[in-house]
């Protein structure tokens, strides 16, 4: 999880590279197919069969990088934070004391899914 949230810090905007590996980390799966001369990638949320053909796009949306940890309440979030990148501190409710993670990126949507990812690292320790 930590070179995937160090992935996160470097990027300069969103990849589905990197939401395919945000994905994998969050027990999506990813199936290879090939139909009448034709071939895709189908990708499978966890305990759901309807597939869909990308995963989410943690990494541009703001409503899938909230997605990644559905227990974290948004504390603070700036555009602007102190090194100039958006900033987001999210506290996870199920942690006591009550925890705190920060997330800085090159978007709002990344410095989200950053803290999140973060968060779930925690209470997942």
């Amino acid at each position: 999880m930590i070179s995937l949230i160090t992935q996160l810090e470097n990027l300069k905007g969103p990849s589905r590279e990197v939401d395919a590996e945000i994905a994998k980390a969050m027990g999506w799966k990813s199936f290879t197919w090939e139909f009448a001369g034709r071939c895709g990638l189908t990708w499978y949320a966890p305990l759901n069969s309807v597939g869909r053909p990308q995963p989410p796009n943690y990494t541009g949306s703001i409503d899938a990088a909230r997605s990644i940890c559905s227990d974290a309440l948004l504390v603070y979030a700036s555009d602007i934070g102190g090194d100039g990148l958006p900033y987001v501190e999210l506290c996870t409710s199920t942690a006591t004391p009550v925890a705190v993670h920060e997330g800085i990126g090159a978007t709002i949507e990344i410095a989200w899914c950053i803290a999140a990812l973060k968060a779930r690292e925690a209470d997942n320790a």
